[in-house]
């Protein structure tokens, strides 16, 4: 039999990393005001208090650490075999983590974003240089005079119905024609994390863990939101083909199925890679369950805001 290390005194203070609950005087590894199991020597064994990699640790090597972070986080299981709530959590640097991520993966999306917004400029400019002279000059004198005192002068009516750049109507115009197929896998990186610790705030108490810390679920949240990172990476190789491949009512139906895929396999990659985050760090004794309803609640919100949004439309 291995030897088990003893129990601390009644002189040693040992606090539980996820409520900070005084374990002085337990004879079994669990707290009795959270539940956590844990191993004493985790809790003792000051070298093991510093992470080898993580992001939050390192701050004298922030891009290897944070570069190193994400690589690890793509194994959960080994990830969250190293890390344990023993080791500190600094909520700074793990939003840091949080905010690098999330500004790589918004770059596909500005990129397609900037395309529309170049497209439609091309577009307007090309429409007004015809309007200009043959469409005006050629629509009924009553459709001219409606333009006229809708928009008070011919220049004006084109101002609003074909802007170009630097006018802010651009932008509205590329949001309105190009919001899918980009807008929704953006707004999943933007709120899912958030979201996503809100409903497991409310299922912590559920289960009589009101006195787990907060930083425990954020922790998990945010090592397994930088799968996005994944899908911002297959999105910007969809839309490289968008932009160049095939022909256009091809590549406009190809995008759409392409981004439904792209959605649903990350709503099962980041429900995989929480409920193994909850599973080996806060071990949960319910932590599929868990998972799968706090999952289900923010699916739902995030539809019913893609909804509300028109972003099928």
């Amino acid at each position: 039999m291995t030897d088990v290390p003893p129990p601390p005194g009644a002189g040693e203070p040992v606090l539980c990393p996820l409520c900070d609950y005084d374990l002085r005087g337990l004879t079994e590894p669990r707290c009795p005001e959270c539940g956590y199991r844990f191993a004493w020597d985790e809790l003792r064994d000051s070298a093991r208090r510093l992470h080898r990699y993580l992001f939050e640790h390192h701050p004298e090597r922030n891009v290897w650490s944070l570069v190193r972070t994400f690589v690890g986080t793509m194994r959960p299981r080994r990830f969250w075999a190293e890390l344990h709530p023993a080791q500190p959590s600094r909520p700074k640097r793990l939003v840091l983590y949080w905010l690098v991520l999330a500004a790589v993966c918004m770059v596909p999306h500005a990129a397609y974003f900037g395309w529309m917004m170049a497209w439609v400029d091309n577009d307007s400019r090309t429409n007004r240089a015809i309007a200009s002279g043959t469409w005006w000059n050629e629509w009924p004198s009553g459709t001219r005079a409606w333009y006229i005192r809708e928009y008070g002068s011919k220049e004006a009516a084109l101002d609003a119905t074909m802007p170009t750049l630097p006018s802010p109507r651009v932008a509205l115009l590329a949001w309105r024609w190009g919001r899918w197929p980009w807008a929704l896998p953006a707004m999943v990186t933007l709120l899912w994390p958030w979201l996503t610790v809100g409903a497991l705030m409310v299922f912590r108490a559920s289960m009589r863990r009101a006195k787990v810390r907060a930083v425990h679920v954020l922790r998990c949240v945010i090592y397994s939101a930088d799968a996005c990172v994944v899908a911002a990476v297959l999105l910007a190789a969809l839309g490289v083909y968008t932009r160049w491949g095939g022909s256009i009512s091809q590549r406009e139906r190809t995008a759409l199925r392409l981004t439904v895929v792209i959605v649903l396999g990350l709503m099962v990659f980041l429900t995989r890679r929480l409920y193994v985050a909850c599973w080996n760090y806060l071990r949960f004794d319910h932590a599929l369950a868990t998972v799968l309803a706090s999952q289900a609640m923010v699916w739902l919100l995030l539809l019913k805001l893609a909804l509300d949004l028109d972003f099928f439309r």
